[in-house]
C-alpha cells in the first residue's frame, strides 16, 4: 500500500499487488496524484490503524516505470510498477498474485471476482473486499457515455449485485482478482487494476479497471531488464 512520507503527516491512498519479490503493479494515476511525491510500500497491511500488532513489511521505492502510453486525460493505459529495493519476505499472509496470459480474455460474468482495498471518504482502517462481476463492455460504454471517459479496449468493467458495494478514490491501483477459468487449480488472479468509476456514494454503474492481459508482454520485459530497459 503506497503511502505519502512528507513531513510529518502520512497518508494512505492508493493500493497495488505484489507480483514479483521486488515488484508491485498499481495504477499509473497513482504516481501523479499530489500525494505520490515521497511514498513507501506497506506489503502485507491489513489495519492501518493497528500497525503494531498487524504483520506487514515497510519498503522504499528504487524506480517508477508507468506505461509510455498513459493518457492521464482519459485513464487509458493506467498502469505502472514500482521496482522496490529490497525482496519481500513471503508468508502465510504474502504472496504473489497470479497474471492473466497476454490478450487473455475476461472470465464470464458468472464468475465471482474480488475487489480489495480500504476505501476513501469515510476511511475504513480495516481491508475490504467486495464480490464484483466482470460487465459487458458495451454496456460500460453506454453508461459513461458523455461523461468524458472513454472506453478503450484496455479497459474492463465490474459491478456488485445491484451496484451495492463499489471501489472508492482510495482503492485506486488495488486489484481486481478473479479466479483463472483457463488454469487446472483456477488460482486468484489479477485481470484488472482499479482505474477509475462514479462517485461511490451514489454509483448506479460499473466501475472501470485496467486490462491487465493487455500489458503483460510489457510487465514481463520491465521485470526482465530490471525496470531499466
Amino acid at each position: 500500500m503506497p503511502r505519502d512520507t512528507r513531513g510529518l503527516l502520512h497518508k494512505f491512498f492508493c493500493g497495488g499487488t505484489l507480483i514479483a519479490k521486488s515488484w508491485v503493479l498499481t495504477a499509473a494515476h497513482c504516481l501523479v496524484s499530489d500525494f505520490a511525491t515521497d511514498i513507501t510500500v506497506f506489503v502485507g497491511l491489513h489495519d492501518t490503524a493497528d500497525v503494531e500488532d498487524s504483520p506487514y513489511s515497510i519498503h522504499l521505492i528504487k524506480k517508477r516505470v508507468t506505461y509510455p502510453r498513459y493518457d492521464p486525460e482519459s485513464n487509458d493505459n493506467d498502469i505502472a510498477l514500482l521496482r522496490l529495493y529490497d525482496e519481500v519476505k513471503l508468508s502465510d499472509n504474502v504472496g504473489f498474485a497470479c497474471l492473466p496470459s497476454y490478450l487473455q480474455a475476461s472470465p464470464d460474468r458468472s464468475v465471482v471476482c474480488k475487489v480489495l482495498g480500504w476505501g476513501g471518504g469515510t476511511h475504513r482502517t480495516i481491508l475490504q473486499e467486495a464480490d464484483m462481476n466482470i460487465q459487458p463492455i458495451k454496456s460500460c460504454k453506454r453508461h459513461y457515455y458523455g461523461t468524458g471517459n472513454v472506453i478503450t479496449r484496455h479497459m474492463l468493467c465490474a459491478s456488485s449485485r445491484n451496484y451495492a458495494s463499489d471501489t472508492c478514490g482510495g482503492d485506486s491501483g488495488g486489484p481486481l482478482l478473479c479466479r483463472d477459468p483457463k488454469t487446472p487449480s483456477r488460482p486468484w488472479t489479477l485481470f484488472g487494476i482499479t482505474s477509475f468509476g462514479d462517485d461511490c456514494t451514489v454509483s448506479e454503474g460499473p466501475g472501470v479497471y485496467t486490462r491487465v492481459s493487455s500489458f503483460r508482454k510489457w510487465i514481463d520485459s520491465v521485470i526482465a531488464c530490471d525496470g531499466l530497459c
